[in-house]
């Protein structure tokens, strides 16, 4: 027989279906057969009779199965809206029409109520119906239900449990399908950027960008800058206009933005001028006549009137160049000149100095140079050991020394319209680096300053003192066991003159006295010529004359040769002419 409930064949003497559970009532007796003679129907009709019976029963029993065998596809609906570019898709499935067909055919089996009971689940599962228990079961998804423009075409796909037929009176069969996308509505396109300007300050290459917006879509803040420091001429920036859903932004204002991201050329910043080559000449000739000016007012307000400067004039550059563009300092600029800086009362000899100025931050815009110049003259010199001193240099290795050798490990450093001469040094070692003409020259000068010391200090002019037989006497010469960039340092040079001092009024007997004239840092150019740093002149030795008063020099030989010599071994190399041997060795 077959269950009322749900149409499987049981055995004729079951209480209960054995696949719904089902309870039956006792069969009520069969009618009894009358008596009376039986009329055979014929073989072949029974045959067919038996034939069709099982046909029906087929056919019974394949409508009972096709009943309970639920295609998910006719339940499945996709669905899409918005805005064509920026749609969205969901799929559904119409679990209320499910449940209207198959609601009172969808039950556990044996085996799902078994294994809801040996899981604790009795009580939970009779709170589910059958529908709700298969929703359990299925699922469909999309591959993509964002972005979507028309015409797209988009895939669903079932994930559904592989045994529901084990556990529930049902069947399901599907098949994963595609959707079309239509019916998007079009938007309309705006330029976002048409009201935004993006300027650019600073000096490159550490530029920075700002973004101006004055339009009435957004604000200022709605747009950001991918690099907005550390730029230079030529970089592109992105900037982007910050609509993080555009779909919500479509169904907000009915448009939307053709582009959410542009680029922009940073232009239009200074630039540090990278050679001396870049600037032109009329810069160059507008600040030299600046500085020229600056140089010869700085004479007029510093020097007494018995000192002057003559002869200005330029005569070279030294230009440092950052090695990282990045350096905030990038550029340097020395424009030099030279000047006779000399005395009418010889309180020093006649020397040429030299006067660099500084122009920094050297920039070009729009085919304009601009720098920033110092209001100082680099450097600062004593006048041949007297008491006067000015600004520059009077040694131009010096100069050039003091405006490369700090920047060199920043810096790149070019000299040139002449100056280039003394990027590159001879040291004088010995005293055969020096010339006769100017070991000669250096004695004359000695007897000069002799000359001018002896009628102007206070003690000779007091007490009456006379200096006689002046004779150049010997040199010493020291240079320094380490070399070093300060070149006043690396060597000294002493001429030694002899003279006698006596008394006018013979307070006294005549006596020897040996003067010394001292230099600091002498040097050789290439074309010959010896420069010399400082002239220290008459600064050695104070004696006191016989309980009188004092002089500079000494009347004790050995005593200069301690002072000199002896003192020094440690720093100093040391040579000396022969007449000077015989105070020490």
């Amino acid at each position: 027989m077959y269950c009322k409930e749900c149409g499987s064949m049981i055995p004729d003497d079951s209480k209960f279906c054995p696949t719904c559970g089902a309870k039956f009532e006792a069969a009520p007796a069969a009618p009894s057969t009358p008596t009376g003679p039986k009329k055979p129907f014929p073989i072949k009709l029974a045959v067919i009779g038996g034939v069709a019976l099982a046909a029906l029963i087929a056919i019974i029993c394949i409508a009972n199965n096709i009943s309970r065998t639920i295609n998910l596809n006719k339940f499945v609906t996709v669905e899409a809206a918005g805005y064509d570019g920026y749609g969205t898709a969901a799929v559904t499935i119409d679990w209320d029409a499910i449940d209207e067909k198959y609601g009172d055919k969808i039950k556990l089996t044996s085996k799902g109520k078994k294994e809801a009971k040996d899981e604790g689940y009795t009580e939970i599962i009779k709170k589910y119906s059958g529908t709700e228990i298969l929703k359990l079961a299925v699922d469909v998804n999309l591959d993509k239900n964002k972005k979507l423009s028309n015409d797209d075409v988009i895939n669903y796909k079932w994930d559904v449990e592989d045994d529901i037929s084990d556990y529930l009176t049902i069947k399901v069969k599907y098949k994963d399908g595609d959707y079309k996308v239509t019916g998007l509505e079009k938007v309309a396109k705006f330029d976002p950027f048409a009201d935004v300007t993006v300027t650019f300050d600073g000096v490159s290459p550490d530029g920075s960008a700002n973004i101006i917006y004055e339009g009435s879509d957004f604000s200022s803040w709605d747009f950001s800058c991918d690099k907005s420091y550390g730029l230079k001429n030529g970089d592109t920036v992105k900037v982007t206009v910050n609509v993080y859903d555009l779909a919500s932004y479509a169904e907000q204002y009915g448009k939307l933005p053709a582009d959410t991201t542009k680029e922009y050329t940073v232009s239009g910043l200074p630039e540090y001028v990278k050679s001396f080559d870049s600037l032109t000449e009329d810069f160059l000739n507008y600040h030299k006549k600046e500085i020229e000016d600056q140089i010869s007012a700085y004479a007029a307000r510093s020097y007494d009137n018995t000192s002057s400067l003559t002869d200005l004039k330029y005569v070279g550059y030294i230009m440092n160049v950052a090695k990282d563009e990045n350096n905030s300092r990038y550029n340097r600029l020395h424009l030099i000149f030279s000047g006779n800086v000399s005395n009418t009362e010889n309180k020093f000899r006649p020397a040429t100095v030299y006067f660099p100025i500084q122009l920094s931050n050297i920039l070009v815009s729009g085919g304009e140079i601009t720098a920033d110049r110092s209001s100082d003259i680099e450097g600062h010199s004593n006048l041949d050991g007297s008491g006067y001193s000015t600004r520059g240099y009077v040694n131009p290795y010096t100069c050039y020394a003091s405006l490369t050798e700090e920047y060199r490990a920043d810096y790149n450093n070019v000299s040139g319209d002449g100056f280039e001469v003394y990027a590159e040094r001879k040291d004088i070692l010995s005293f055969n680096d020096l010339s006769i003409d100017f070991r000669n020259a250096q004695y004359v000068y000695a007897g000069e300053i002799i000359d001018n010391y002896a009628r102007s200090d206070w003690d000779y002019n007091y007490y009456g003192y006379e200096v006689s037989d002046v004779n150049g006497l010997g040199e010493y010469l020291l240079v320094a066991k380490n070399q070093g960039s300060d070149f006043s340092k690396n060597n000294k040079y002493y001429v030694v003159v002899k003279a006698t001092i006596s008394s006018k009024s013979g307070k006294f007997d005549p006596k020897p006295i040996y003067y010394v004239i001292s230099y600091d840092g002498l040097y050789k150019l290439p074309t010959g010529e010896i420069l010399i740093t400082n002239t220290q002149g008459l600064k050695l030795g104070k004696t006191n004359i016989n309980g009188w008063g004092y002089s500079k020099g000494f009347t004790d030989p050995a005593e200069m040769y301690k002072e000199i010599i002896a003192s020094n071994k440690d720093l100093y190399t040391y040579e000396m002419t022969d007449a000077l041997k015989a105070f020490g060795e």
